[in-house]
């Protein structure tokens, strides 16, 4: 008789800000991701691209709500998901890969979607992610999982002693994280006695700014949130003529990083809830897909900050379908472990960032756990009329997107209060 285990799913995204100051002919272009033209009522025309954005948009819509600041990246829950969703069968395979926004069809390339997404974050360079796979040692991985997990998620697959030594699996856990990104950050209270499967995801963003921050020209003012005035440092640019977008409720500009990394700043009008802006997967998705037309002479303020929150998904996936993954009694993983049973616990997200004027740094760590269950040409110049100068300060709560050159978002957040300096 098969035991039983619970799935625990902690996920983590990548995070960071931004800081940054560049010339006006460095202005931030729109991502690359662009959205397909296509009805939702036809997903089976998504790209790859369009599935992991509408995945990002509605997960964000859901995760962002909450007071206070926040963080949230999409990447890493997406990768885990559909890696667990590999190792579900009939049912539970269908939910998550309908929650993931897959089709049959589809399907078929996200094994080379995820696999090449992935590969941009191995390495050395500026964005940084790596999977890490824990068994307990009697568990045993189906080979048909083992091989998806390393080929096409470069999983990192190890054997430790949950049930014996909790500790100890907790040290190699932990240290294994500290050389793959997440140095400093990482909770071996996480790990108790029982546990069947840890799969971790830990990732960093160590991003430039193009033309960084002038620290001379920062200086305290205050910032104004639920009522409240709070003094914080702030950051400043001006430009002869800078792109911006402006919607019904917002006004938009995107700051380059180097590499083609970029940050986006989403400045909601007087008297707009922040949070109405990103409160449906449809606004979330606007604000992707945002495209900086206009330009004016302008100001730029952005106050620096540091943040860091821990979240729990497991809520918020379960509004998007996720529900059967995460009951004992429904979920079927037998695709994953040929000797366990398992269905997902819990999730949560780790996020570290900081933004400062010469940098954006962020650390995180994505962990899925599975624990024991009870037993149940020239022109002549023109001359131009002199124009007012437009000012873009962030002096009240914001929304901020950060994505690689690609577009893919890798994270997304609200400040609502940047004077908290963790």
């Amino acid at each position: 008789m098969k035991l039983r285990y619970i799935g625990m799913i902690a996920v983590l995204g990548s995070s960071l800000l931004l800081s940054g100051c560049m010339s006006e002919q460095q202005a931030a272009s729109a991502p690359k991701v662009k959205k397909s033209q296509v009805v939702d009522s036809a997903i089976e025309k998504y790209s790859s691209e369009d599935r992991l954005l509408h995945f990002a948009a509605e997960s964000s819509s859901l995760m962002l709500q909450s007071e206070g600041n926040q963080l949230y990246g999409p990447v890493a829950p997406y990768l885990m998901l559909s890696l667990l969703g590999e190792g579900a069968v009939g049912t539970t395979q269908k939910e998550v890969f309908e929650a993931l926004y897959q089709t049959p069809t589809s399907r078929k390339t996200l094994h080379s979607f995820n696999e090449e997404l992935l590969g941009k974050y191995l390495g050395s360079g500026d964005i940084k992610m790596a999977n890490g796979l824990w068994l307990d040692e009697p568990v045993k991985l189906t080979t048909s999982f083992k091989n998806i997990a390393e080929e096409y998620y470069y999983g990192d697959i190890n054997n430790v002693s949950f049930t014996e030594d909790p500790e100890s699996a907790a040290t190699v856990i932990a240290k294994w994280a500290a050389a793959n990104s997440a140095e400093g950050i990482y909770d071996k209270s996480l790990i108790e006695s029982g546990f069947a499967i840890v799969l971790l995801n830990s990732s960093s963003l160590t991003l430039d700014w193009l033309n960084p921050f002038d620290v001379k020209l920062t200086k305290e003012e205050m910032f104004y949130a639920d009522g409240k005035e709070l003094k914080t440092a702030m950051m400043h640019q001006s430009y002869a003529s800078y792109p911006y977008a402006a919607g019904t409720d917002y006004v938009a500009i995107s700051l380059p990083l180097k590499n083609g990394n970029r940050l986006q700043l989403i400045l909601p009008n007087e008297g707009v809830d922040v949070r109405s802006l990103i409160d449906t997967k449809e606004k979330m998705l606007s604000l992707f897909w945002i495209v900086e037309n206009k330009a004016s002479k302008m100001t730029i303020s952005i106050p620096k900050f540091r943040a860091q929150n821990s979240l729990d998904l497991q809520p918020s996936l379960e509004k998007m379908g996720f529900e059967r993954a995460f009951s004992k009694d429904a979920a079927d993983f037998s695709r994953l472990s040929s000797n366990v049973s398992l269905y997902l616990g819990r999730a949560m997200q780790n996020n570290r960032l900081s933004v400062e004027e010469d940098q954006v740094n962020g650390t995180a760590y994505t962990q899925v756990m599975m624990p024991v269950t009870p037993e149940e040409p020239k022109v002549p110049p023109v001359v131009v009329p002199e124009e007012p100068m437009m000012e873009f300060k962030l002096d009240r709560s914001f929304v901020y997107l950060i994505s690689d050159q690609d577009g893919v978002p890798l994270l997304q957040g609200i400040v609502d209060d940047p004077s908290i300096m963790n």
